[in-house]
């Protein structure tokens, strides 16, 4: 009897090892499941349906970044064409990134009128990559830290949910006491060298645009706040 329990014991040890190795939060402190269904956030922000600049099929419908002690979480419910994507350009007010996007690798060109930019989403539905951004505007890819979750439907212009789960520890967070994060959104496309061009931003912004594209760049002057 007491070799069965040691058998026992060893084995549930060896099981909470390695399920606590793989960094796949199955369901969070805020009772959030990644899993790509967005049913049990309670925070999510909703932009108005086909507000955006580029027809329905470049919209954003519902946006969300959650936190627990371990990790933050992001959330999209979006429609996008083409090479098109979701972006959530993050700020942190325990880390200094760069006021702008200048050193995206894909060639981005967005600028904060307050606080900085630590982070940078990109995501397509079911894909995404993610940079950290330093105060010098060094962007450095830790995609691989990350775990993403999606449904939906990843034809053009179609309705596609994604979740999105980072390790505090990739970004250099220790502590959560007093965390804030401010966000901002958009349905982003490419920098051509004169215009920043975009579909859809959430939370909607003070500059506007008859055709999505933003000169020089696109100035962030409206953020989502958390908490």
């Amino acid at each position: 009897m007491k070799r069965a329990l040691l058998l026992v014991t060893s084995l549930i040890l060896m099981l909470g090892l390695f399920f606590g190795c793989l960094n796949l939060p199955v369901e969070t402190e805020q009772g959030i499941k990644v899993d790509g269904i967005l049913d049990e956030w309670v925070n999510l922000n909703e932009d108005a349906i086909g507000d955006g600049y580029w027809g329905a099929g470049n919209d954003i419908i519902k946006v969300g970044v959650s936190f627990d002690a371990s990790f933050v979480y992001f959330a999209g419910d979006f429609k996008k064409e083409g090479f098109n994507n979701l972006i959530f350009l993050v700020d942190f007010s325990s880390l200094t990134g760069a006021t702008s996007t200048v050193g995206h690798p894909w060639t981005r060109n967005y600028v904060f009128d307050s606080g900085d930019i630590d982070l940078v989403i990109e995501t397509w539905g079911d894909g995404f990559a993610m940079w950290k951004v330093t105060q010098d505007g060094t962007f450095t890819e830790i995609t691989s830290e990350a775990t993403l979750a999606y449904t939906g439907n990843t034809a053009d212009g179609a309705e596609r949910f994604v979740e999105i789960a980072v390790p505090l520890s990739s970004l250099g967070i220790t502590s959560t006491d007093n965390l804030q994060i401010n966000y901002v959104t958009s349905i982003t496309g490419g920098f051509d060298g004169t215009s920043q061009w975009l579909g859809d931003f959430a939370p909607d912004q003070d500059a506007t645009s008859t055709d999505g594209s933003f000169t020089p760049a696109a100035t962030i002057t409206q953020f989502y706040q958390v908490p």
